[in-house]
């Protein structure tokens, strides 16, 4: 509720003075209490969210109809505002990936960059075909150890295999089907 004065004094949900001085104690108030004020504002949004769904959602489609302009302008600004975050975050997944690429590469080359045939098929040109390579372990528990591992699991597998471990070798993908068939590692 706004009421004024006069020129220059307004009155608004219970302070008074300039528009510029209330507007300051409200966000000096927000800053002061602004985690209370958020867990507010989540308790009442999960409260009611699901009963008025369908009108949340209809309200927020005829605005953004009828004012769509605004909205791209909002969404460009952002875009904007954005984009030197987003670059970086973008550099770092891309350093990331070659460093990816490079583990990968160097395991490849420890293990002969070949699949190493348990099952005698005819492979054909795939045979060193390292898009159809996979890293298998011998034993069994790949997938427990890459959960286990999680991001680092590549470097650990690279840490093994330089320290003279036999436990995983090349297959290609057919061979590490069949393998995984015939040791029951798979539900059929």
């Amino acid at each position: 509720m706004l009421l004024t004065l006069d020129d220059n004094m307004v009155t608004h949900s219970g302070y008074s003075g300039t528009k510029e001085e209330i507007n300051q104690k409200q966000r000096d108030y927000y800053n002061k209490n602004r985690t209370r004020i958020l867990e507010q504002r989540k308790k009442y949004r999960d409260k009611n969210y699901s009963k008025n769904k369908i009108r949340i959602l209809t309200d927020s489609k005829k605005y953004y109809e009828n004012n769509k302009e605004k909205c791209k302008l909002k969404r460009h600004e952002r875009y904007i505002r954005d984009k030197d975050i987003n670059s970086e975050s973008y550099q770092i997944n891309a350093k990331t990936t070659k460093e990816t690429s490079q583990k990968i590469t160097e395991i490849l080359n420890l293990l002969d960059n070949k699949c190493s045939n348990p099952y005698n098929l005819n492979h054909g040109d795939f045979i060193a075909d390292i898009r159809c390579l996979q890293i298998d372990h011998i034993n069994c528990g790949g997938c427990k150890e890459v959960r286990k591992k999680g991001k680092s699991y590549l470097r650990v597998v690279l840490e093994k295999i330089k320290s003279g471990s036999k436990d995983y070798q090349l297959l290609c993908a057919n061979c590490n089907w069949i393998k995984r068939y015939e040791n029951k590692e798979v539900r059929h």
